[in-house]
């Protein structure tokens, strides 16, 4: 047999043979790995159904271990697992998501997550057991616990079922320079707790206060008369139950200082002082939720503030061609303070005054004798004064609505 003879004999030979080889005949193919197939149910385990329409069951013996460790294990929805305790939650929100909410919410729900996780804390949502917390603009589902899903709907019934769907809230800002507007009202005041310390003060010195309206209105009327106090900002918002309202306030333009070097210009001029900014303001984020009975909200409240009491003036050698060889810098001194916390069961008959602490020089002219930067009051505290409006009368002659 010469070599072209033996050339076409293998070619025809391997034609022949292909339809043989393992993997391409589709009728005898089979998965090489057992772990593939459907997970046996134990008969004498009850199938249940979920609210989604999926059966639940317990497999009746772990899959076996994989033969690649590198392979995937095969995906097993979270609707065919079944757990001691651990059941599903759906909500319909759409009656909230369907009230006139303002331009600036986007997306309605969102604040009905924010407040179960205020109320359940989120690590319980990231821990051993499965967990899923998830919402549409219409459906809120929640697979948890039936402890953590009893509150899921607590939380889910003060926004579909509450007294009221829009509130009022009444915001004053003020800027005390004497902290002795507390000398003769200071008995009058009902301290709230802040934080979870032994004491009621916030983290940085905050307190946080219950007044009645009528004290409240003759310490404001005190105030507008006294040039120790300055009535910075004040509004009145309409608020969707459960949404929050974001108020920031500060200076027409922020506080400027020469804060570094640049030497963006490459002239013999050499280094030039960059001019850098600190905005100073306050900016207000309030959530206010109904409880069931109407008469009092959780107040998730937000409250930063910075202030700028000074410049100080530093010089630094810089080398220049041309010019002196020293030059002026500044370092701005900056107070800031935050209270982030839920103030629980706020009545609405009650105003509430927060007090963030002293802040020297907030809302004042940083510009000092001979406008060098210096100076400014020393004691300036910051107050901030809500109210909450609605018809209460009418709140406790009617029930809750079923909007089901």
């Amino acid at each position: 047999m010469d070599r072209r003879t033996a050339l076409f004999s293998t070619v025809m030979l391997g034609s022949l043979l292909a339809r043989g080889v393992r993997g391409q005949d589709r009728g005898r193919f089979r998965p090489a790995r057992a772990t593939l197939d459907e997970p046996r149910l134990n008969p004498e385990l009850s199938i249940g159904t979920d609210p989604l329409g999926a059966d639940l069951g317990r497999p009746s013996e772990a899959l076996p271990p994989a033969s690649d460790p590198s392979e995937d294990i095969p995906f097993v929805p979270p609707a065919q697992i079944k757990q001691d305790g651990l059941g599903w939650g759906i909500f319909n929100i759409s009656p909230y998501t369907a009230l006139p909410h303002s331009r600036e919410t986007a997306k309605p729900e969102s604040a009905i997550v924010e407040w179960i996780f205020r109320h359940t804390g989120s690590e319980i949502w990231h821990g051993e057991d499965l967990a899923v917390l998830s919402v549409t603009p219409k459906q809120l589902r929640a697979f948890h616990r039936d402890e953590v899903i009893a509150k899921v709907n607590e939380v889910y019934r003060r926004f579909v079922d509450a007294w009221f769907d829009i509130l009022t809230l009444r915001v004053r800002i003020v800027s005390a320079v004497d902290p002795k507007w507390r000398y003769d009202i200071a008995s009058k005041l009902e301290s709230i707790r802040l934080g979870s310390g032994t004491g009621r003060g916030g983290p940085q010195g905050q307190h946080a206060w219950l007044l009645d309206p009528s004290d409240t209105e003759r310490l404001m009327a005190t105030m507008t008369i006294s040039q120790a106090f300055r009535l910075v900002e004040e509004r009145k918002e309409p608020i969707v139950n459960g949404q929050t309202l974001v108020l920031r306030t500060g200076l027409k333009d922020p506080v400027t200082y020469r804060g570094g070097l640049d030497r963006s210009n490459q002239v013999a001029l050499g280094f030039e002082p960059t001019v850098d900014s600190v905005e100073e303001g306050v900016e207000l984020r309030a959530s206010p939720l109904l409880r069931g009975d109407g008469t009092s909200v959780d107040l998730a409240v937000d409250l930063k503030a910075t202030s700028v009491r000074r410049k100080i003036v530093t010089r630094v050698i810089v080398p220049r061609q041309i010019g002196p060889a020293e030059m002026d810098l500044d370092v701005p001194e900056v107070s800031h303070t935050r209270l982030n916390q839920t103030i629980p069961d706020w009545p609405l008959d009650r105003s509430l005054i927060l007090s963030a602490g002293i802040l020297p020089g907030i809302f004042m002219n940083k510009g000092g004798p001979l406008n060098l930067g210096f100076g400014g009051p020393g004691q300036t505290e910051l107050l901030v004064v809500l109210d909450l409006q609605s018809n209460l009368e009418s709140a406790r002659r009617r029930r809750p609505r079923d909007r089901e």
